[in-house]
């Protein structure tokens, strides 16, 4: 099934089978993700024909909580190989994820941070895949969590057939919102400093860096990869604020002012690149 409209999509989703990995504070995350996961799926069924008509294999790195490739399974029908790579994943996540046919495989594709934790120490530095084993790959608000993000698009190039689809995204860093903390605030994408990797306090990993749209097309075209389709999309109504019953009209009056200001694609929130494998 090709996802063509906003509208179909939220239909669809009416039924979704959240997990609990997939809430936060009581909201749901397709909810309060539709624009991005909309325009994720509305793009790659574009190229899907690309990949011939039968059954695909994807892999997802960053999967967690498992959104993506559930509606890949549920709404696109995709039939083949769906695997989900992940720094942590909970056995009960893993169990929900096979309820779909949908692997989850764990995985440390920034080696360079290092941490305490003897588990993620323990892990693969690769995607334990073969080479050339994927028609399609994801990898969605992850690249800006990885202090070395060239050794994961290595990794994602390595797994790709030649001719393979790679769809990515990532906030991007000349947006509205980055621009008004800079000037007013003097806030970089890195503040508060306590919450990233150098003080080690959680396997978590914030923000290592953002990019610009020239600098993310230079990086997945040094890492190998040709692109098909770049395109700056707004997700201003996605902040999950907007779905709690805190919400406040103040909130609601801020975001309708900022969507005017985001006709001008570069202040708009994520870069979306579609690319391909060089055959």
């Amino acid at each position: 099934m090709t996802i063509r409209s906003f509208r179909q999509f939220k239909a669809l989703t009416r039924s979704y089978p959240s997990s609990s990995f997939e809430e936060t504070e009581g909201t749901v995350w397709i909810q309060c993700q539709a624009h991005r996961h909309f325009n994720m799926l509305e793009t790659f069924g574009r190229h899907r024909g690309l990949l011939g008509g039968g059954p695909i294999s994807v892999v997802d790195l960053g999967a967690f909580p498992g959104t993506l490739l559930k509606c890949l399974r549920l709404y696109c029908r995709e039939e083949g190989r769906l695997v989900g790579i992940g720094l942590e994943g909970p056995e009960a996540f893993v169990e929900h994820l096979e309820a779909f046919r949908i692997e989850f495989l764990r995985a440390n594709l920034d080696p360079i941070v290092r941490t305490a934790d003897p588990l993620v120490e323990a892990l693969p530095r690769r995607m334990p895949l073969d080479d050339g084993a994927f028609d399609a790959a994801f990898c969605t608000e992850a690249l800006e969590h990885m202090l070395d993000p060239m050794y994961a698009l290595r990794e994602i190039h390595r797994v790709l057939r030649p001719g393979g689809l790679f769809l990515t995204t990532t906030p991007n860093l000349a947006r509205l919102a980055n621009r008004i903390k800079l000037a007013l605030f003097g806030h970089s994408i890195n503040y508060p400093l306590r919450d990233s990797v150098p003080y080690g306090l959680t396997n978590w990993r914030p923000h290592m860096r953002e990019y610009t749209m020239s600098e993310f097309t230079t990086l997945v075209a040094e890492a190998g990869f040709e692109i098909l389709e770049q395109k700056y999309v707004d997700v201003n109504e996605d902040d999950d604020r907007l779905f709690r019953n805190s919400s406040t009209l103040r909130l609601r009056l801020m975001k309708k002012a900022l969507k005017v200001l985001t006709l001008r694609p570069s202040f708009r929130h994520i870069l979306m690149l579609m690319l391909r494998k060089p055959a």
